[in-house]
């Protein structure tokens, strides 16, 4: 699922899959899911180009895909773009 151009939604085996097409993202929402207490299982980061990564945050299934929503619903689709914008 898109949740916005730089931000996706899955599920594999169970688990909540969030993937982020932007370093600065994925750091913001790092920390952010670290504050909610929903540190993630394992991440995997991927060469997008030369100059970025696409990192997968997967989070244990015990933690419920509305509980991740919430978190990424915390930052406005404004800010997300603003963000993205400052390394591309």
């Amino acid at each position: 699922m898109k949740y916005t151009d730089h931000i996706e939604l899955d599920s594999q085996d169970g688990r909540t899959v969030v993937r982020f097409r932007d370093d600065e993202l994925f750091d913001l929402f790092d920390d952010l899911f670290v504050e909610h207490d929903l540190e993630c299982e394992f991440i995997i980061k991927i060469p997008a180009d030369a100059a970025s990564k696409l990192h997968e945050m997967h989070f244990p299934s015990a933690v419920s895909r509305a509980r991740v929503l919430e978190v990424l619903h915390s930052v406005p689709e404004t800010e997300i773009e603003r963000i993205f914008g400052l390394n591309n």
